[in-house]
């Protein structure tokens, strides 16, 4: 049962937040507005917002907090990753890789193998220009 929750937590729920959230909320206001000249105010309302949508179903309590500063921060983070390399697996890998950390599952999964692995691919998505 350990198993499919850390994989839910580890796999699925990186992939299928960062669509949501850096995908289909930060992208269209932050290409909005780009289109406009306005890519620095689109990343800003574009990180602000998804970051907004983003901390809200992982808060357990009402009150501020320090886990509910720390789901912000988290959100703000890759939501910057997102709009400064423009990939959305780039933003997938540091959700999981900061979601092994909070499971305490880094010496498990190899976390110096999966940053390799993570940097290879973000490489072969986003090569040089």
């Amino acid at each position: 049962m350990r198993d499919i929750v850390v994989v839910s937590s580890v796999v699925l729920a990186p992939v299928c937040e960062e669509i949501l959230y850096r995908g289909a909320m930060l992208r269209p206001l932050h290409d909005s507005l780009a289109r406009r000249g306005r890519a620095g105010l689109g990343a800003v309302i574009g990180i602000t917002v998804s970051t907004l949508f983003f901390a809200i179903p992982h808060l357990a309590e009402d009150t501020i907090n320090v886990m509910s500063i720390a789901y912000l921060l988290t959100g703000a983070g890759l939501g910057l990753v997102y709009v400064l390399t423009g990939s959305l697996t780039a933003a997938m890998l540091g959700h999981s890789l900061q979601s092994m950390v909070a499971f305490g599952q880094v010496l498990i999964f190899g976390c110096p193998i999966w940053v390799y692995l993570g940097s290879q691919l973000v490489r072969v998505m986003l090569p040089r220009r």
